[in-house]
């Protein structure tokens, strides 16, 4: 329903700025839960009419990779042994029990389903594509070049080194993000599983 789906909305964050160290950061654009219409209770659920921030979309999807907690995203001078940023818990979203089983049903969606090109050799990810339609005077436009494709996801599994988000803003090969963010993803994850040298967790 409405209210069960809104508060789940607050507490992953995409009501609030997430006070990031960016001048002028916005919120997105979601509208107050007691005005959703009963079709856009439907098309909500799949993200059709709610706007939010890469900012927002990656604070929530680590949140998963945290086991429920959500963190505040911050800007690191350095990564690694000389890290200068204090992780600081923002609050806790979900069960860990829940959130395993979307970081599984994220796992699936790689390995079995349309986000197959996000894999990368070895190594399980929890990943999930988005197409989003573009309007032009209230109608939605389609075709190649018309879409804002993208892919979010986290890896490894067990114990996440990083978290990814690639955009892509009207992309003209194709409307869809699984041959167009996906693999760019697989790109920039195999490389940071080289970099941090993360070992295969998958035969």
């Amino acid at each position: 329903g409405r209210d069960l789906f809104y508060r789940y909305l607050k507490r992953f964050g995409f009501l609030e700025r997430t006070d990031i160290e960016f001048d002028g950061e916005i919120t997105g654009t979601i509208k107050e839960g007691s005005r959703w219409a009963e079709s856009e209770l439907v098309t909500y659920a799949f993200g059709q009419g709610i706007a939010v921030t890469p900012i927002q979309m990656m604070a929530a999807v680590s949140a998963l990779a945290n086991k429920g907690v959500l963190m505040q995203p911050t800007v690191a001078e350095k990564i690694g042994d000389e890290s200068v940023f204090e992780a600081r818990v923002i609050r806790k979203v979900l069960s860990e029990r829940t959130a395993d089983t979307i970081t599984a049903m994220m796992v699936n969606a790689v390995e079995n389903g349309v986000a197959r090109r996000a894999q990368v050799k070895g190594h399980y990810i929890a990943g999930k594509t988005g197409t989003a339609q573009t309007y032009k005077h209230g109608k939605p436009l389609t075709g190649p070049g018309t879409t804002i494709t993208s892919f979010v996801g986290f890896a490894p599994i067990d114990k996440p080194k990083f978290a990814i988000l690639v955009k892509i803003d009207r992309p003209r090969s194709t409307i869809w993000a699984d041959a167009t963010a996906a693999p760019l993803f697989s790109e920039i994850a195999e490389f940071l599983f080289k970099y941090y040298n993360i070992p295969p967790d998958k035969k």
